[in-house]
């Protein structure tokens, strides 16, 4: 998630990073203040707020790959793992083409 930071750092202007999960414990000594955590109360509110997000780092998750993949903003970048072995699905198409390898 550090390199999308930075990737979103420098394509876009004062990005704000919110990181949806059922356990933060830890997490704040990996991530800056910039980061607000977000935790997972119920799936109906948080697939609603990722419709107000403007881009996607995407992780080995249904649950972010669905909220990514179900927004519409036009011009979202969408960054997701390189490794294809982080596919949750085993399908060959789980990540379009259009999300970029980070």
């Amino acid at each position: 998630m550090n390199h999308g930071i930075t990737f979103f750092k420098k394509k876009t202007s004062n990005p704000i990073f919110f990181l949806w999960s059922n356990d933060f414990e830890g997490l704040d000594k990996f991530f800056s203040k910039e980061v607000i955590f977000i935790k997972n109360q119920s799936l109906i509110d948080d697939f609603h707020l990722f419709q107000f997000c403007k881009h996607f780092i995407v992780g080995p998750s249904t649950f972010h790959w669905w909220g990514a993949w179900l927004n519409t903003t036009p011009g979202k970048i969408c960054l997701r793992p390189k490794d294809n072995l982080l596919n949750p699905s085993n399908n060959k198409d789980f990540w379009p083409e259009s999300w970029i390898k980070i």
